[in-house]
């Protein structure tokens, strides 16, 4: 009916009328804040008016849009008057939560202009609320009825740090003295490690991949995929010392690509056991411990416990609900994404975690600053355990071992690398070089440890059932004695069980434990490769580690 014009139309027609004279006016008597925001404020309501803001909203929004920048006008500068106004505080917070909410349609294009003044009056309102609290001249129950957060004390909160893993670049760069290609991402450190240590090595990473199914702000994602992932980490750490109810929330897929030649899948239980989110407010950087032992310092974060998880099935994506890191309030906090696969426990299935973005919540008076010093690929860093005696990695090279000749004209260790992953390797196979080879590592002192063992993770081929008789490679230990060389040293075999079949399966060796005589000593360990001239026998052995702990079950 034409006749009829709705009591905010009118509102918004009444407000036209009013040219600049009615606007609030500032003196000289507030502060350079309180000035700065109420004239913005002025600015975005004629704009509003004249028809350069919200140009395409219904006239419904934008009366209410002007009243609710009108309230929030006054209630700054009485505020600013009496920072104990607890009914100023109270229409601050109810004016910017109807805001917050979707009883304003406001367009896109608009947004980045009124975002600007919008959060302004959020940090203002998040000094003042900090202060009334603390005086206690109002509550959080009074002031939680205008949240609709289900996190924290209920407090109005608001977006601090948000970023995309979209178009995040590649680069290579020096790690000690290999040239390695790794993520230039900007807030964001990777790092790995095993929750099992009998685990094969990592052979997945996380990576930019294109995002031609379902791209999310961009044309590319971070993902981690993998059949046997072993304790994938990415990290961020936030500053949280100013902020209340801090939550983190993040958009995501979780991808299942199932082998239908095995009868075992149950896929409920595998996502829940190979996808984290863990929160630490006592991690310094550097390679992290593994997340499940008890002094780890790391907090399960319990993702599937909150709603917003991917099905696992047609790259299903959502965004996470907003999980509750009210334990860090007031802290520097690191948050850390865990994928950890195992293909023993949950069958040979194809896994995939895609992050496309990330965002802090909270109440603050500044945003938050989420940012790490390392934004370099640690890639695929070793196990750290607290029990860790001596453990060397061959993919980052030669390290403190040395080679030398036993006898004959053999071939030498030397790097290797397939697939993306590095490792130290032997064999004659090509040059049919006869003798053997000893690649042994510096003195290692068990001296206080009570039951060192030893482990070693390998693979290899071409090695026949007679030869293996013959131990042509071999794990050695030997007592360092002072003023002999690696060649006098009295070597004796460790006894492995655990082997691979030499058919390129990666296998990690049990836990051996070493002799007593070799306590409280000083010892070295060598990797022992022979050829056979008379069976005619040239095998290929690929070294990941070798790695000495207490063993203390």
């Amino acid at each position: 009916m034409k006749g009829i014009i709705t009591l905010t139309t009118l509102l918004l027609l009444l407000m036209a009328s009013c040219s600049r004279d009615k606007l609030t006016l500032v003196n000289d008597n507030v502060s350079p804040q309180t000035k700065a925001i109420i004239t913005k404020a002025n600015e975005l309501e004629l704009s509003i008016e004249e028809g350069q803001l919200m140009r395409n909203s219904s006239p419904d929004d934008k009366a209410r849009l002007i009243v609710h920048i009108q309230r929030m006008k006054g209630a700054i500068i009485n505020l600013e008057r009496n920072p104990n106004d607890k009914s100023a505080l109270i229409t601050l917070t109810s004016s910017l939560q109807m805001i917050n909410s979707d009883q304003i349609q406001i367009l896109e294009n608009d947004r980045d202009r009124l975002d600007s003044f919008f959060d302004e009056a959020r940090y203002l309102l998040a000094g003042y609320t900090n202060a009334q609290i603390a005086n206690n001249t109002v509550t959080v129950n009074e002031l939680s009825a205008f949240s609709t957060d289900d996190v924290g004390d209920g407090l109005l909160t608001w977006s601090l740090f948000w970023d995309s893993f979209a178009d995040k670049g590649i680069e290579d760069v020096m790690v000690g003295n290999q040239e390695q290609t790794v993520s230039t991402l900007a807030n964001f450190n990777i790092q790995y490690n095993s929750l099992s240590s009998e685990r094969k090595p990592l052979i997945s990473r996380w990576d930019i991949r294109t995002n031609t199914i379902n791209p999310v702000d961009g044309d590319s994602v971070y993902i981690a995929s993998g059949r046997d992932v072993n304790g994938s980490w990415m990290l961020t750490t936030c500053d949280f010392t100013n902020v209340r109810n801090p939550s983190v929330m993040f958009n995501h897929s979780l991808t299942i690509n199932k082998n239908t030649k095995l009868s075992k899948f149950q896929p409920n239980e595998m996502l829940r056991e190979t996808f984290f989110l863990f929160g630490s407010s006592s991690y310094d950087g550097g390679q992290p411990l593994i997340p499940t032992s008890d002094d780890s310092g790391w907090d399960n974060l319990n993702l599937f416990d909150s709603e917003g998880i991917p099905s696992g099935q047609d790259f299903h994506t959502v965004d996470s609900s907003k999980i509750s890191l009210k334990q860090y309030e007031g802290k520097v906090a690191t948050i850390g994404f865990y994928f950890d696969f195992n293909e023993n426990k949950h069958g040979r299935h194809y896994l995939s975690w895609q992050l496309n973005y990330f965002e802090i919540f909270g109440s603050s008076t500044s945003p938050v600053n989420c940012t790490d010093p390392r934004n370099v690929f640690a890639e695929k860093v070793a196990p750290v355990d607290t029990d860790s005696i001596f453990l060397h990695r061959f993919e980052t090279g030669i390290g403190e071992f040395n080679q030398v000749t036993r006898e004959g004209d053999p071939i030498e260790f030397k790097s290797g690398e397939h697939n993306g992953t590095a490792f130290f390797e032997i064999s004659g196979f090509s040059t049919k070089s006869q003798g053997t080879q000893l690649l042994y590592s510096p003195a290692i002192d068990l001296t206080g440890h009570e039951s060192p063992a030893v482990s070693i993770t390998q693979t290899g081929n071409f090695y026949p059932p007679a030869a293996q008789e013959k131990s042509l490679m071999r794990l050695m230990i030997a007592l360092d004695e002072e003023g002999k060389n690696a060649l006098e040293l009295d070597w004796e075999v460790v006894p492995f069980t655990t082997l691979p079949n030499w058919k390129w399966d990666v296998v990690t060796t049990e836990w051996l434990k070493l002799d007593s005589k070799y306590k409280d000593k000083k010892v070295r360990v060598a990797f022992e490769y022979s050829t056979d001239k008379e069976s005619d026998v040239f095998p290929t052995w690929q070294i990941y580690n070798v790695w000495l702990k207490n063993i203390t079950e």
